[in-house]
């Protein structure tokens, strides 16, 4: 079986409305918490509660870098660890521009990471096989949010970013840090159906 068959059998097969939106589920897999504290122009200011991300960075363009992290960090949860041990699947998968390339075209370094599961600790966590995957416990953050309504294409992602920085300025936050794209649906997926997102880390 390959990687993106195990991947769809371990992600979820309910409708795309399934599970509330910031309440900790997605479909049937586990998903970041939060609480969304105004809504503006289209865009919700979420607070995030804390959590522990698995990091890899990975070079290339927004595509490879992402196909690339994404199956070193599903290789991870499906057993390629000290332990030999699975790890459940979560969502969303976040990417993020970490040395600020243009989206939509041209490469650079790219983060690409998972959330781990709430019954994790650091310390309890199997460690990695792949040296370059690492912990990274996160505090609350806030996030200006924008749910893109079509095809995560590199012009969308860019345009949504510009949208939420206009918004940000408008509202008196201050950016910080590159924006993040989050993928909560898999591969197999009709790009209608799937749930995509960007979003502006603001203090």
């Amino acid at each position: 079986m390959s990687i993106f068959e195990r991947l769809y059998d371990a992600w979820f097969r309910d409708p795309p409305d399934a599970g509330e939106r910031g309440q900790g589920k997605y479909k049937e897999n586990e998903a970041a918490t939060y609480t969304v504290d105004q809504t503006v122009d289209g865009a919700e200011l979420r607070r995030y509660d804390p959590m522990i991300r698995a990091e890899v960075r990975v070079e290339g363009d927004q595509e490879t870098a992402m196909d690339e992290g994404f199956g070193r960090l599903a290789g991870y949860i499906f057993g390629d660890n000290a332990a030999e041990e699975k790890v459940a699947m979560t969502v969303p998968v976040l990417q993020t521009n970490t040395n600020r390339v243009d989206v939509t075209g041209g490469e650079g370094v790219w983060t690409v990471a998972f959330m781990m599961p709430s019954r994790w600790t650091v310390e309890t966590l199997p460690r990695p096989q792949d040296g370059g995957i690492v912990f990274v416990e996160v505090p609350g953050e806030r996030w200006l949010t924008r749910m893109l309504e079509d095809r995560a294409t590199p012009e969308a992602l860019e345009e949504a970013e510009a949208d939420l920085r206009r918004i940000a300025e408008a509202e008196g936050l201050t950016p910080s840090g590159p924006v993040r794209f989050a993928f909560y649906d898999d591969p197999l997926t009709p790009y209608w159906k799937r749930r995509n997102e960007v979003a502006l880390r603001v203090n």
